[in-house]
């Protein structure tokens, strides 16, 4: 079959001569301009990898992007932080509490204390003033009553301090001088270290197989050997073994930092500014276009570098477990630590014993409250007397089971005092079991 021929083609057909190299190098190929010279191909080239390439300046929506990452990391880290802490002490660093197993149950009890505490207010104020019976019953005008008007008020609060208002305004201070003990002088922690028990030739009695031992005066049976004593050291904090007292340490310290942290910041200028130097000259040789990306970027990547510095600069605080040069624990630094975590869950213990006391206060005024009203003011059947015995035994019931709240309260108290009697320094697991 043949088909129509051109004589304008010529002999080789469509994809030869000038239309043809449009078909060969693509559309809008020019074949009567002259080449690309090599050297600008290659600016060209430089400047495209200098924008899209892997060492190309990040946009702004980058720098975003990555700026949030940074605070998503730092977060968790702070978060993970938080968690050891608490494992290591059984105090919770938000709150200043010790960590109890089942909280739930607590939580759900502190809401009963003031809910009860609320509905027995409202039930015996409802009586006394929005009911006018005729003829009054027995409790009405009683101290029984004015007692039950009463006494919720400062139930309600003592529960809000302790159990609402103290979580929400407490925070732990993060600086040293709150971190380290201050059990005699500031900065300086006894530490008793007892001698492991070893026993004698003879065990704990000299009657079996060990014969007769002189009896040491002052010692006892077996010698000095098997009743040696605690040895007493004193713990220093390491800032305090300088020319100047703990303030001024904290001083100089402060002074070192601020010196290097003004030194790479001076850095980090001059490295920007010949950056720009050196793009500004490729961009004049080239005859390009100038990117302005880093000017959009600068201030993100300027914040997002202070935060580094800051974070890696931190305070190397003395009684943290780790060498502020070395991420490997080193003993004396643990033993600070230790020390820290122990004044800590003691500081916790102490504010659990004061609740403990509360919580006993509370449910000896409630028993002893409802069995007065029980007792002195008289029945009131329910029903009569319009509606004045309907809100006073209710507010009467209530007040019987705040009563055995608070005994709850106090009963799960005493037994987080008794869990949580081993300190941190000597605690190897966590405890096991809920209750």
């Amino acid at each position: 079959m043949a088909y129509p021929h051109d004589e304008r083609e010529g002999a080789q057909g469509e994809w030869d001569g000038i239309a043809g190299d449009s078909y060969r190098h693509g559309v809008g190929y020019d074949s009567t301009r002259p080449p690309t010279a090599p050297a600008q191909l290659d600016r060209r080239m430089k400047r495209l990898s200098r924008r899209f390439g892997p060492d190309s300046a990040p946009s702004a929506a980058a720098e975003r992007d990555a700026a949030k990452a940074r605070f998503r990391a730092a977060h968790e880290a702070q978060k993970r932080e938080a968690a050891e802490l608490e494992r290591k002490t059984g105090v919770s660093p938000r709150t200043g509490r010790l960590v109890v197993l089942g909280p739930k149950k607590r939580n759900a009890l502190r809401w009963f204390e003031g809910g009860g505490a609320v509905i027995v207010a409202i039930g015996a104020i409802g009586a006394s003033l929005f009911t006018h019976p005729d003829p009054p019953p027995a409790p009405s005008g009683s101290a029984p009553l004015i007692a039950l008007c009463l006494a919720p008020f400062p139930s309600l609060l003592l529960t809000l301090y302790l159990f609402v208002l103290r979580p929400l305004l407490y925070r732990r201070r993060a600086s040293r001088a709150a971190a380290s003990p201050t059990d005699s002088v500031q900065g300086a922690y006894p530490y008793l270290m007892q001698p492991p028990e070893q026993g004698g030739r003879g065990g704990c009695c000299p009657c079996f197989g060990g014969g007769r031992k002189r009896v040491s005066r002052g010692y006892g049976v077996g010698g000095p050997a098997e009743h040696a004593f605690g040895t007493l050291n004193l713990v220093v904090d390491p800032r305090l073994l300088g020319t100047g007292g703990l303030g001024e340490a904290e001083e100089v310290e402060r002074r070192r930092r601020e010196r290097r942290r003004e030194k790479r910041e001076r850095a980090r200028r001059k490295r920007r500014r010949d950056k720009k130097k050196e793009r500004r000259r490729e961009t004049r040789a080239g005859g390009g276009i100038e990117e302005d990306d880093d000017l959009v970027s600068s201030s993100l990547s300027d914040s997002a570098s202070c935060l580094s510095s800051s974070s890696a600069s931190s305070t190397s605080d003395p009684w943290s477990s780790r060498s502020p040069t070395s991420s490997r624990p080193t003993p004396r630094h643990a033993l600070l630590s230790h020390l820290s975590h122990e004044a800590t869950w003691r500081r916790a213990r102490a504010a659990l014993q004061r609740e403990t006391g509360a919580d006993a206060l509370c449910a000896v005024g409630w028993g002893a409250l409802g069995v007065w009203a029980l007792q002195g003011a008289g029945g009131c059947t329910p029903g009569e007397g319009k509606g004045f015995c309907n809100l006073y035994n209710t507010a009467l019931a209530f007040s019987i089971l705040v009563c055995a709240a608070f005994v709850g309260s106090f009963t799960l108290d005493c037994v987080d005092l008794g869990r949580t009697k081993i300190s941190p320094r000597f605690r190897q697991q966590r405890l096991v079991g809920a209750v």
